[in-house]
């Protein structure tokens, strides 16, 4: 015998154990383990919201690199909080490119007739308008950036035929997605200098998405790809620098709290769906739980198996009916029941709709949109709105500067060089945009009323069209009309602001002499003008 075999050799005098009391000792395990009694119903583990916190940080380093920042901002711009910021920003955008002009150096003939031609050239592109534009170029809200490629096209009528040459027929829109997902960029050599962009043809195959990342493995990102020159582009960049001429995407700051506020949204539906369903409790005989776990063929088994089958589809609003044995026990308590049990425990620490609305003002806060959330809760203020909608309007003011920069700086003045119009910055015509908002008409005569009332204000054509042009008045005077003509246009302008002020011995408040020429106090009444 070996050593093996010693060590496991029975002990003398140690007696066999009865096969009868294994069963025994077996059963009574089974129907510990398996007493509903000591099945706690309230919640034992955790959501590990800490442990997603982490994850989404471990995510965020892949999803929002390029190219997988295509699909990750994809998907989060159909969010409902993320698409009302980026909705409210294009809106305003828009209009604020519905009445544009052209600003230029009045005093200068050819920057006079140089922005006539520019205007010319907005105002007859190929099927779009600047607003169309606009709408676009504000998707470097989404991604950082936007492209468009200039088209010219040969002037061969019009006005200008035989005058000029060429003349801007559109502006193309390049999909962010469409430019290449390993090399949508060319830099210079020292990396100092976007020098242009490539555009992948596979982006506008209808499989484009379930081949996104497979054929990026297999196609070199120079070959079959389109180049278009840095002439030949406009990128508008949101925040570019010198080291970034690509911009950066408010979505990147909008990652961590829309990762969180899926999480807490989806918690939130799974706890109130079984807060409203509950938990069926069955209760049966323990002799019949013992026998289904003994023999898991047996028909005990199968008929515990169809209960909890039963009760899983009654769960899921499957089956409206049970069918349970009536016996009884001693004192006709029945064997068998099912009642409807309430979730134990199910109060929180933290109430998830307050954890999602805070997740949804630090998104609606990095577009500057906050206002948008106000009221959504149990309180709100009028005069905290004014506030948030005045900061929303700096972030919206950004975006059309951003793009009017690129027109200034870029379109226009490639549009002059090409039909060989140089001219000196002071003489370089803009194109300015619209108001954001509607001008506050109360508030915009009563200044003007005083201005006029204190003598600050020079009766001119320039002056009357700009208060016209605020009150949206289609009129304009003439600018060749003579200040002799446009005081006859007027008729009588003198201010009566001072009436009201009079003492009770007819003297004045103010400095003036008399009411009908000039007050000059700063206290006058605001009245209207006669």
């Amino acid at each position: 015998m070996s050593d093996s075999q010693e060590k496991i050799k029975r002990p003398r005098g140690r007696p066999r154990k009865n096969p009868a009391a294994n069963v025994e000792e077996l059963s009574k395990a089974n129907s510990e383990a398996l007493a509903v009694s000591r099945l706690r119903l309230g919640e034992i583990g955790s959501a590990a919201l800490q442990e997603i916190k982490y994850a989404d940080e471990r995510a965020k380093a892949v999803e929002v690199r390029w190219p997988m920042c295509l699909i990750t901002f994809e998907i989060m711009r159909n969010d409902a909080t993320i698409a009302m910021a980026l909705t409210l920003k294009q809106m305003f955008v828009e209009r604020a490119f519905n009445n544009w002009r052209i600003k230029f150096n009045k005093k200068s003939k050819k920057s006079r007739e140089a922005a006539e031609f520019i205007s010319y050239n907005f105002s007859n592109l190929d099927g779009q308008t600047l607003r169309q534009i606009a709408g676009s170029a504000s998707t470097f809200n989404v991604y950082g950036f936007s492209v468009f490629e200039k088209i010219w096209t040969k002037i061969n009528s019009g006005k200008y035929k035989g005058k000029y040459d060429y003349k801007l027929s559109r502006l193309a829109f390049r999909p962010q997605p469409s430019l290449d997902p390993r090399q949508p960029f060319k830099f210079t050599p020292d990396g100092r200098e976007l020098m242009g962009v490539w555009q992948n043809p596979l982006a506008f195959q209808n499989n484009y998405g379930m081949q996104f990342f497979g054929w990026m493995k297999d196609l070199d990102p120079r070959e079959g790809t389109v180049f278009i020159d840095k002439k030949k582009l406009a990128i508008f960049s949101l925040g570019g620098t010198l080291s970034e001429p690509t911009g950066r995407s408010p979505l990147i700051s909008c990652y961590k709290p829309y990762r969180e506020k899926v999480i807490l949204e989806n918690l939130e539906i799974v706890g109130s769906t079984k807060s409203l369903a509950g938990i069926l409790e069955l209760k049966i005989p323990s002799s019949i739980l013992q026998k289904a776990a003994l023999n898991p063929l047996g028909q005990e088994a199968t008929f515990l198996k169809q209960l909890m089958t039963d009760a899983a589809n009654a769960h899921k609003g499957e089956q409206s009916y049970f069918v349970l044995p009536s016996d009884v026990q001693a004192g006709n308590t029945p064997q068998y029941s099912m009642t409807l049990k309430g979730i134990e425990g199910k109060g929180s620490s933290e109430d998830t709709t307050k954890l999602i609305n805070e997740r949804k003002k630090l998104i609606l806060d990095v577009f500057g949109a906050g206002f948008v959330n106000l009221g959504n809760e149990s309180h709100g203020s009028y005069a905290l709105s004014e506030g948030k909608q005045s900061l929303h309007a700096h972030f919206v003011e950004h975006d059309v500067n951003t793009i009017e920069e690129v027109f200034n700086e870029d379109i226009i003045p490639q549009m002059l060089a090409l039909n060989g119009i140089l001219l000196d910055d002071a003489d370089m015509p803009k194109l300015v945009a619209g108001d954001i908002d509607q001008v506050d008409l109360n508030v915009f005569a009563s200044a003007m009323q005083r201005l006029k009332a204190t003598g600050l204000i020079p009766i001119t054509v320039d002056v009357i069209n700009g208060i016209l042009e605020n009150t949206n008045l289609e009129y304009r005077v003439p600018e060749n009309t003579t200040q002799e003509e446009l005081e006859k246009l007027l008729g009588d302008m003198n201010s009566r602001s001072g009436d009201g002020f009079k003492t009770k011995s007819g003297g004045l408040n103010g400095t003036g002499d008399e009411v009908s020429k000039r007050d000059n106090s700063v206290a006058n009444m605001s009245r209207e003008t006669t």
